[in-house]
């Protein structure tokens, strides 16, 4: 980056520690076991396997980032990541919720989304293994306008046409494709209107993942800082909501660098005349002249107003 300037001359870099996990090593990151294996239907093509970490993965993991545990908690530990960290429920309704995408998405969406290829379940009918279609980043750059108005597009698709919730749009969960904008990983996914009073075991993983999720404390700091004065936000801290996915998106828009896989593809200027609009316009949303009646309640009413931008900047 470039030098900066402080009355004497100091020099200064960004760095960002990435860890690479060989074939075969266990990573210390509790997730999912996700990879591209090769597709069995063509050759030199690949595809994404999803699954909840077996047993025996589970123990390896453990006794390779906990060397001084004894065998009985590394077991302990290891049956609950299996059993309550990853339980199979979220994998068994993202690999539904994927079906309902490509079966309600208009055409030119539908590959904006991972398609569903195989899955396998165990003996109770739960998802175990999933294989999907590989998003691979790639096509032609686009400016932070176009990313954003495809995403707000997108999510409004998502929200009204399929009658989905994300309730995980970081940008980790973006991907940007020749086809364009797409999402991933909607394992956290939830119908609108979906209520979980009936079914205690996902009342209670959803109450944890909003008292954890990062979005949340981003979501209430911004509120409790002044920086978010709508009332569409505001109502929508702690609970599953659509607000809660724009909300994320919008904060998402202003800053498509902090996602490096994304270098190449979206053209990004802190200084220019775009990233200054969105930067109001989202002043705008979060913060606007009557909180009780906010001009931005949806994606449509975003990518509206991100349009218009567009045309005023020709």
């Amino acid at each position: 980056m470039a030098p900066a300037r402080f009355g004497k001359k100091y020099y200064g870099f960004v760095a960002r520690k990435t860890a690479l996990t060989r074939s075969g090593d266990a990573t210390d990151r509790y997730t999912y076991d996700v990879g591209l294996v090769p597709d069995p239907n063509a050759d030199d093509h690949y595809v994404v396997l999803k699954q909840v970490p077996s047993y025996e993965n589970a123990v390896r993991r453990l006794t390779q980032n906990c060397p001084d545990a004894d065998a009985r908690q590394v077991e302990r530990g290891a049956r609950k990541l299996v059993t309550k960290v990853f339980p199979p429920p979220f994998l068994t309704r993202e690999t539904a919720f994927l079906k309902i995408l490509q079966r309600n998405l208009p055409d030119q969406c539908k590959d904006r989304v991972p398609t569903v290829l195989h899955f396998e379940t165990d003996d109770h009918g739960l998802v175990r293994q999933v294989t999907l279609n590989w998003l691979r980043l790639g096509g032609r750059p686009m400016t932070q306008l176009e990313f954003a108005r495809q995403s707000s597009a997108l999510l409004h698709i998502v929200h009204e046409h399929v009658g989905l919730i994300h309730m995980d749009l970081r940008l980790d969960n973006f991907v940007i494709t020749e086809r364009g904008v797409g999402f991933v990983d909607f394992g956290s996914a939830v119908r609108v209107g979906e209520r979980f009073d009936r079914n205690p075991l996902l009342d209670t993983l959803f109450h944890e993942m909003l008292s954890t999720s990062q979005i949340q404390k981003d979501l209430q700091r911004y509120r409790d800082e002044g920086r978010l004065t709508s009332r569409l936000f505001v109502n929508s801290c702690r609970k599953i909501d659509k607000a809660v996915d724009l909300f994320y998106l919008v904060l998402q828009m202003n800053r498509p660098h902090a996602n490096l896989d994304f270098e190449g593809l979206v053209r990004y200027d802190q200084h220019s005349a775009e990233a200054h609009e969105l930067a109001r316009l989202t002043r705008a949303v979060f913060q606007p002249k009557d909180p009780k009646r906010p001009a931005c309640e949806s994606a449509k009413d975003l990518a509206l107003k991100i349009s218009e931008i567009e045309r005023a900047l020709g």
